[in-house]
This record gives structure tokens, sequence and C-alpha cells, in this order.
């Protein structure tokens, strides 16, 4: 799960209590908790989005580290 294109509700987004302060992984956490609360949640992959493609990350274990373990693997 990638937060490059996450939506929902203002009022549930509150109601959970927002982003917690993580190093890493504060989108997958987030969704986590978004399931817990509620039953009426949608994930598709109908919808594409672009991303940014750099390596050098902000922070580590986040999406920059992961393109760089994936192009690793490829060579």
């Amino acid at each position: 799960m990638h937060g490059a294109n996450l939506g929902l509700r203002a009022s549930t987004y509150l109601a959970i209590g927002g982003f917690r302060a993580m190093a890493s992984d504060e989108d997958v956490d987030l969704v986590r908790r978004i399931r817990a609360h509620t039953p009426s949640w949608v994930a598709t992959d109908t919808v594409r989005v672009s991303s940014s493609a750099r390596r050098n990350g902000r922070c580590r274990g986040g999406f920059a580290e992961y393109l760089t373990d994936l192009a690793d693997e490829v060579g």
C-alpha cells in the first residue's frame, strides 16, 4: 500500500486521530486504522497516479528505499 493516492472523509481522518508521528509507513498505519474504524471503505487499482522515481528519500523504510531495493534486485 502506497499513499500516493489516498482519499478519505475529513470526519474519518479526525475520528481516528490523523497521521501518527512515525519515521515511515504512516500511510499504512492510517489505512489500517481506517479499516478498523469503518466498514465502508474501498480500495481500487483502476485509478492511476504518477509518483516520483527518486531514490534518495527523506526516511529509512520509505518508498524511495523500496525503489532502490527493487532496482538492486533487477540489476
